[in-house]
């Protein structure tokens, strides 16, 4: 029997949609390890010149870490460069798509697990079907249905 693939990725998490035609609509994230974007400029003194910006997590050992959640946010350059940077690699997790679907799964608000199924838990799922609800009459009415 073959193995089942396994996936590197740098986090999972929840968060409230913020741009684009689902901007407000919860959502769990997955971000995979190895980003192609360098996103180096981000809050650099001088834009123009790449030659000044300073890349904080080049200075960082991350022997001194034992996970990706534990590294610091980086305050120039990428803020995620922990999700691409080859130095960092070894800390990612590495699930097959069935284990990462379950923490995927875990994250959502007001759904209780089991071991074959997600059910709604009773007082919150009332508010994401008028959360849900509202977001699509707001679709119907700029016209995005």
């Amino acid at each position: 029997m073959p193995r089942e693939p396994k996936y590197t990725y740098s986090e999972t998490f929840f968060s409230i949609q913020g741009e684009g035609r689902y901007c407000g609509v919860p959502t769990v994230w997955l971000r995979l390890f190895g980003c192609n974007f360098r996103c180096s400029g981000f809050l650099q003194d001088n834009l123009d010149d790449p030659s000044t910006w300073v890349l904080d997590f080049e200075d960082l050992d991350p022997s001194q870490y034992t996970s990706l959640q534990d590294l610091p946010v980086f305050r120039r350059g990428c803020d995620s460069s922990y999700s691409w940077a080859k130095k960092f690699r070894p800390m990612a997790p590495r699930r097959t798509a069935l284990e990462i679907a379950h923490e995927l799964r875990s994250l959502l608000p007001g759904l209780i697990l089991q071991t074959s199924q997600i059910r709604p838990s009773q007082p919150s799922s009332l508010y994401w079907r008028r959360t849900f609800a509202s977001a699509e009459r707001d679709r119907r009415y700029h016209g995005e249905a």
